[in-house]
């Protein structure tokens, strides 16, 4: 049986303000017994450091319970900030 990743999409900017609300949406899907997350990053142009720090430890949480994460459609800025700061190494990103 083939399962259907979760994919959340995150809207125009990732900061401290609404990075709660997203590891919250994470939890819920993955105590839904989710084995596969998407993260959308295709509208993203602003993000902080809480931002980053919730994708790491999303993807951390996954890693530790065999869960996949991966980060799609990542705009132009995110793509930036990831080869600029060496996490694209950490994300499986397409």
């Amino acid at each position: 049986m083939v399962v259907k990743p979760a994919t959340i999409r995150i809207g125009k900017n990732f900061t401290a303000g609404n990075a709660d609300r997203f590891k919250e949406r994470v939890l819920k899907i993955l105590d839904e017994g989710k084995t596969h997350l998407k993260i959308d990053l295709s509208n993203i142009q602003k993000i902080d450091a809480k931002g980053i720090a919730v994708l790491v430890a999303t993807y951390k949480s996954c890693l530790a319970s065999e869960k996949k994460m991966e980060l799609v459609k990542l705009s132009p800025f995110m793509r930036t900030l990831l080869d600029i700061t060496g996490l694209q190494q950490y994300f499986h990103h397409m």
